[in-house]
């Protein structure tokens, strides 16, 4: 049997590559004239402290 194995990734690894895309959408976003990365961000911190216990 030849098995594919999959290479896993450090979870920090993994939180700052997300953080990463994150942060460069939300600049992508800012760029344009709907404010539409305004709107995205408030969305995005709001979900990020409400799941906090």
């Amino acid at each position: 049997m030849n098995e594919d194995k999959q290479v896993s990734w450090d979870i920090r690894e993994r939180s700052f590559e997300y953080a990463l895309r994150a942060i460069k959408l939300y600049q992508f976003l800012q760029e344009g004239k709907d404010q539409a990365g305004w709107i995205i961000g408030k969305q995005y911190l709001r979900s990020a402290t409400s799941n906090r216990s």
